[in-house]
């Protein structure tokens, strides 16, 4: 919708804001007992996602509403069967399913400032900080150029009870992966993955960690699926790329594990994804 698309571009502004002051903020950061910043790396990875993630939004925004030949040229027998449940829903609940992924979304991506209240945390806020900040920038850039190049259109442009206007929706272009899922998966498995970190006293109990940090983004990713945006597959993609860059954000920058990995993430025209090198 016209809507998702201002604010992920009013959010990739704010990335970009963020981007601007990071050489002030890194200027204040020594390495932390358990995080180094690496800013020969660290730095264009900041630079080159900010700018990536903007690009995305404003080439959302001026996506092409489809036209209504193409709208009833769909065929939803070409569905895999996996994905066509997602063809019979509620369209009464469309709009309240929307908002209710936008309140988890919202409240995933405010969790983990929660951490503050740890003691732990609190002594390395400021490259938590700016971990948290590469890990949202990597996530969208990553969602959004991967969106925009596979072009695959929304369940609601299949389903004939709709509205033309909805089923016309520019943003009906962007259907893989479930940016709302990654979205909130990156929160949410970033502040489980740093409580684990900074706990080690948890032992056995760490996976209760993980398994909490599960459940926002698939619950964010059950009402994209009842709001006729997404397929499973897509909340499915969403949720699994988002978990891997909560987690690996802070794993390529543990202290005493980064001096042998090095990582990249890359955007084109032909698609996205992180270069990672180990040496040994």
């Amino acid at each position: 919708s016209s809507h998702r698309s201002e604010l992920m571009q009013r959010c990739s502004w704010l990335a970009f804001a963020v981007v601007a002051h990071i050489g002030a903020i890194a200027q204040s950061v020594d390495d932390s007992a358990t995080y180094r910043m690496h800013w020969w790396v660290d730095g264009p990875v900041f630079v080159g996602t900010a700018a990536a993630a903007m690009g995305g939004a404003i080439t959302m925004k001026n996506q092409d509403r489809l036209s209504e030949q193409v709208i009833l040229s769909l065929d939803p027998s070409s569905i895999p069967t996996f994905d066509r449940r997602s063809l019979h829903i509620d369209l009464g609940e469309n709009l309240e399913a929307r908002y209710r992924s936008d309140v988890v979304l919202g409240c995933s991506v405010l969790a983990p400032f929660l951490l503050s209240l740890d003691k732990r945390v609190r002594r390395e806020w400021q490259p938590l900080l700016l971990l948290y900040t590469q890990a949202l920038l990597v996530n969208t850039s990553v969602q959004s150029w991967t969106a925009i190049t596979a072009d695959r259109y929304r369940p609601i442009t299949y389903i004939p009870e709709a509205t033309l206007s909805q089923r016309t929706d520019p943003a009906n272009h962007n259907s893989f992966f479930s940016g709302h899922t990654s979205t909130t998966a990156t929160a949410t498995f970033f502040m489980a993955r740093i409580m684990d970190d900074l706990h080690p006293e948890l032992k056995d109990k760490r996976w209760l960690l993980y398994a909490g940090a599960a459940v926002p983004p698939a619950l964010a990713g059950w009402y994209r699926i009842r709001a006729g945006k997404h397929f499973p597959s897509d909340v499915l993609s969403g949720l699994a790329f988002g978990a891997a860059v909560g987690l690996l954000v802070p794993e390529f920058h543990r202290a005493t594990r980064t001096e042998n990995l090095s990582y990249l993430p890359w955007v084109s025209p032909q698609g996205a994804g992180i270069a990672a090198s180990w040496t040994w």
